[in-house]
């Protein structure tokens, strides 16, 4: 289903090419070969390698007791063996430039990213709000110039994938293959942008919708249990509501100004399109 889905799929194709030969670039499904091949016997070994004592923590909220969770938990898990776990994948290496894939589509697919932070990284929160205000939501830039101004893409957007030691900063947009290249040099025209700076009142904007969208999510107990994870697995701790808005209001123009001309530099980028494309008219960096 994916494969015949080209807006997912064109995520999937991004990540290969993005991170070549490590597990970040894999699919989460699969392969058609590795769902095919697979063995009952990789299945167990998979589990007996993993799912052990040093690889298990137990987040839980909602109306519940500590001191009960606890019981409950090592009645569950006291059968779980120690075992000695696969190695740690190396560091995650990217890969720069432009990978065309063409399909009889009536759109294409297009995602254009650059290598950010990781997830525990503390300039992550500048990254956050950058990415919001080039595309999270309808009041950003790449919305606003490349959908509503010139009516180039019915959806595009911006998004992190913030990992433990890697990270990437995407912009997705389904365009048509007249608009294909025009849409990545405006995209990359905001880069531009942004690397000149950012005014003080659309980086408060772009703080109360961080910090808003943040603290509605955590009004539901499955979201506070997933934050609660989050924090052991990339921190160690938890990590403090009050500290994370304290970290966001804490950004300044400058920081974002000059976070962006770290990040958003076209030799950087990686550009992986899908559909009727060619790279006629792509930038110089992509030649």
């Amino acid at each position: 289903m994916v494969e015949d889905t080209p807006d997912e799929l064109v995520h999937d194709l991004f990540a290969e090419r993005f991170w070549p030969g490590h597990p970040l670039g894999r699919p989460i499904l699969g392969t058609r070969d590795t769902i095919t091949t697979v063995t009952r016997d990789d299945v167990l070994g998979y589990y007996h390698d993993h799912y052990r004592p040093g690889n298990i923590f137990v987040s839980a909220a909602g109306g519940l007791e500590h001191d009960q969770v606890v019981k409950l938990m090592n009645a569950a898990l006291r059968g779980v063996k120690k075992a000695k776990g696969p190695d740690r994948p190396t560091k995650a290496r990217t890969r720069r430039g432009a990978h065309l894939v063409k399909r009889k589509l009536e759109q294409v697919h297009l995602c254009l990213g650059v290598p950010a932070t990781s997830q525990a990284d503390p300039d992550r929160y500048k990254v956050y709000l950058l990415t919001t205000i080039l595309g999270g939501g309808m009041s950003s830039r790449l919305f606003q110039e490349i959908r509503e101004k010139r009516g180039l893409a019915y959806a595009v957007f911006s998004y992190l994938s913030l990992c433990r030691d890697s990270g990437a900063m995407t912009v997705y947009a389904g365009t048509t293959k007249e608009s294909f290249s025009e849409v990545v040099n405006l995209v990359m025209d905001e880069w531009a942008k942004l690397r000149r700076g950012v005014a003080e009142e659309e980086l408060s904007h772009a703080r109360e919708q961080l910090k808003g969208g943040m603290l509605l999510g955590l009004e539901t107990t499955d979201n506070r249990m997933t934050k609660l994870a989050k924090d052991e697995i990339y921190f160690g701790r938890y990590v403090p509501v009050k500290k994370i808005v304290r970290e966001i209001d804490r950004v300044t123009p400058d920081d974002l100004r000059d976070t962006a001309r770290k990040l958003l530099l076209a030799r950087r980028a990686t550009l992986v399109a899908i559909g009727s494309v060619s790279g006629k008219g792509l930038p110089k960096a992509f030649s």
